[in-house]
């Protein structure tokens, strides 16, 4: 016949108890009875968290705008944002590609500026025997027609722009735009006796 052992009695006892004490304290611990008192701090990590379970009425949001974005490619509403790719919403924006509703870009506000599309260039060389277009973004063709004077022919009307003339790296010359109408301009370049002479020049031109 079997016959326990002291040391396999004092075994059961012992796990009889802990099983007792374990069970005492699941049905007597009454619901809802843990607070915020009975958390340590620390104790509910981010894996704790049912994805899910914080919701957006949960979060205050005000404390999630972005004051400011120094180098992002994007801030939608930061209050500013200094080298942004796109500044949707920003109350200020400086050197933004683009800024949809900024307030202020680099300071200013949106009217300061010109769109690109509006700004054109020209730089002509004028050799003597002819002139040429060399750089630019008007699309513009030169042709000389005398001693510093150059017709230069746009492909879109550009009577009612505004027209700036400057003479290129040559001391005591000077350039003007003389003429105006429909796609033509026409630039003079004299020196400092009034006498016409060929010379290099930068048109700019804002419509």
């Amino acid at each position: 016949m079997f016959k326990p052992s002291p040391a396999l009695g004092v075994s059961l006892v012992a796990l009889l108890i802990a099983l007792g004490g374990t069970s005492y304290a699941a049905l007597s611990l009454p619901r809802n009875s843990v607070g915020t008192k009975q958390l340590v701090n620390g104790a509910v990590t981010a894996q704790k968290i049912r994805n899910g379970a914080v919701t957006a009425a949960k979060i205050d949001t005000s404390g999630l705008t972005v004051p400011d974005a120094l180098h992002s490619s994007n801030a939608s509403a930061a209050v500013s944002a200094m080298t942004a790719t796109s500044a949707n919403h920003a109350s200020t924006a400086d050197s933004a590609t683009t800024a949809a509703d900024a307030d202020a870009l680099g300071g200013s506000p949106p009217s300061a500026f010109e769109l690109a599309d509006s700004v054109k260039t020209a730089v002509v060389t004028n050799d003597g025997t002819k002139a040429t277009v060399v750089r630019g973004n008007a699309g513009a063709v030169a042709s000389r027609s005398g001693a510093g004077n150059v017709s230069l022919f746009f492909p879109q009307n550009v009577s009612s722009c505004t027209w700036s003339a400057t003479a290129i790296s040559v001391s005591g010359v000077f350039a003007n735009v003389e003429f105006g109408s429909g796609n033509e301009i026409v630039v003079l370049t004299w020196n400092t006796t009034g006498a016409l002479v060929d010379a290099n020049f930068h048109l700019l031109i804002v419509c």
